[in-house]
């Protein structure tokens, strides 16, 4: 099943989904009901933002689901998914509103560290979640190569 395949499938599972909850319902659902049908309402829309969109018409879909359900999107999954789908769509291009030094900076300045080692750089951040929308930003700008380059561009700096 290619991406494409997948993304209708799971497409189709959550209008199917949807259906259920708003038409198929008896007038008076018991509690029972309405939370199996709620529950795979829930489940089909998360399935389907998780699923990458390989085009402008997928992202059309998701960003409507998205429109109609806005309080879903508690914690922002669904955001970075349609922003890395973005990002795939424009070539894996870091946003163009993104600036790697005012990133590190912010990064920085919340307690963040970096270790660089063998050609591989490990950002360290505090367990606590308050680093969660500094590395949000970074997902979804697409802006972590910008950020590692600046890194090694100050460590050469250093070292000369």
């Amino acid at each position: 099943m290619t991406v494409s395949d997948r993304f209708a499938s799971a497409l189709k599972r959550f209008l199917d989904a949807r259906h259920r909850l708003d038409h198929d319902l008896p007038a008076d659902p018991s509690p029972e009901e309405e939370d199996i049908a709620a529950g795979a309402y829930s489940y089909a829309r998360d399935a389907l933002i998780r699923t990458p969109a390989l085009t402008v018409s997928d992202l059309r879909a998701k960003v409507e689901v998205l429109w109609q359900d806005r309080a879903s999107d508690k914690d922002g999954e669904a955001a970075l998914a349609i922003m890395r789908d973005l990002h795939e769509m424009t070539n894996r291009e870091p946003s163009r509103c993104f600036d790697a030094d005012t990133w590190l900076t912010w990064f920085e300045r919340r307690g963040g560290v970096w270790i660089e080692r063998d050609a591989e750089i490990l950002f360290m951040v505090p367990s606590d979640g308050s680093m969660d929308d500094v590395m949000y930003n970074l997902d979804a700008c697409g802006g972590l190569q910008l950020v590692f380059d600046l890194i090694r561009e100050r460590s050469r700096a250093k070292a000369a």
